[in-house]
């Protein structure tokens, strides 16, 4: 069979010495509700790793839990080779675990300068003798981490007197300022507004990357996770479905469930032999490339092939479909042979230089596509599909 399997984590053995951060079987509960469920997954150093959920999906919780900020009900988190939490009751308080945060509140104080926000951490470190700095070595360390994110001609500035992407900025070089094991981002990029977001995330993105930080990213955005991530934990009723690079994530999701959150997806049950042939529920049968599947098969086996917009071509028939109940029994004639199906329009949604196009197909349902350009409600078209890369899905589609 030419057939290549796809694992559902993509780091398997936390014991790997490239490990920086390792999070294993975590379990969390609040008044006996279960919000976090086995979670485990690991970050190596110098990776950027995104917590992608939908709201409630548990992903600030086990960002809190990292941080020291809840206790988990069980599981093991380390860092560095330092014990974060683990099952014997060893509990590392926050203060101890060397940690940068940024959350969508940036939690600037009105009163203090651009300085002395930034240099806060280090002077808190000082006082709890885990730094043994003087003043000017604190000034040195701020002044510098300010040149990073370009704020340095602000440093005597207030809160009130910078715009939002400065006032981001800052938020970001006091997390960073003391060079921490382990950032940690929750819905930083949020607060902004989209053109400004869109601006100052790959700059400050840029700026982690460059320095080799080790960041976990929580966000509920999926083009921020898939711009701005190495890897993606995709979490969703407290329970992790999936960790893998963002194209993985995307082109061969291990689960319904994954494929349906992260972009658009429809699916179109097929009889797979294992190599080239697919076989739809109206015996019809197409030949693509071999395909990527969620687990081993046996041919013949029945899979669900995974269906992106993109992968749909609209070519406008030279015709028109009977306006009545015969149009689902496919009763027209079409002049254009070259194409695998038709489908009507059931629904469009402009986008930026394109229009999403809904297309219920007879014998197949709804499934969707990308156009150039508007087109009529109930208009036939002819659908071409082109996929280079087929992915076949065999779960049910459940958590």
């Amino acid at each position: 069979m030419s057939v290549q399997s796809v694992n559902l984590f993509h780091h398997e053995n936390l014991d790997q010495p490239t490990k920086y951060l390792a999070v294993r079987h975590l379990f969390k509960s609040f008044a006996g509700a279960t919000v976090l469920s086995d979670i485990h997954f690991e970050i190596r150093e110098g990776e950027f790793l995104s917590i992608l959920g939908p709201s409630g999906s548990g992903k600030s919780t086990l960002l809190r839990t990292i941080a020291g900020l809840e206790v988990p009900d069980s599981g093991e988190i380390v860092c560095d080779g330092k014990p974060y939490f683990t099952q014997d009751g060893t509990v590392t308080p926050v203060e101890h675990r060397d940690l940068g945060m940024v959350f969508q509140d940036f939690g600037l104080w009105p009163h203090l300068s651009v300085f002395d926000h930034v240099s806060f951490p280090l002077w808190s470190r000082k006082k709890r003798g885990a730094l043994n700095w003087n003043k000017g070595q604190i000034a040195d360390q701020t002044m510098e981490t300010l040149r990073m994110f370009r704020m340095d001609g602000f440093a005597k500035k207030k809160p009130h007197q910078l715009s939002g992407g400065q006032q981001q900025r800052v938020a970001f070089a006091r997390a960073v300022v003391s060079r921490p094991k382990l950032v940690l981002l929750d819905e930083a990029f949020s607060a902004l507004d989209p053109q400004l977001r869109a601006e100052v995330r790959p700059e400050l993105v840029g700026i982690l990357r460059e320095h080799n930080m080790t960041v976990l990213n929580v966000t509920h955005d999926q083009e921020e996770a898939i711009s701005v991530s190495d890897q993606i934990l995709v979490l969703v009723g407290g329970q992790g479905l999936q960790i893998a690079p963002p194209s993985d994530l995307y082109d061969r999701p291990a689960r319904q469930s994954v494929a349906e959150f992260v972009g658009q997806a429809h699916f179109i049950p097929v009889s797979y032999d294992g190599q080239s042939t697919y076989k739809l529920p109206d015996g019809q049968v197409i030949s693509l490339p071999p395909a990527t599947t969620t687990e081993d098969q046996q041919p013949e086996t029945d899979a669900k092939l995974l269906v992106r917009p993109e992968f749909v071509q609209i070519r406008e028939a030279e015709h028109v479909a009977k306006q009545n109940n015969d149009w689902q029994t496919n009763d027209w004639i079409t002049t254009d042979a070259k194409s695998l199906w038709q489908g009507r329009v059931i629904r469009q949604t402009p986008l930026l230089g394109r229009y999403h196009i809904g297309l219920e197909v007879p014998g197949i349902g709804e499934i969707s596509a990308y156009h150039h350009r508007p087109l009529q409600l109930h208009q036939v078209v002819s659908l071409d599909l082109e996929i280079h890369r087929p992915h076949l899905i065999f779960d049910t589609g459940t958590i």
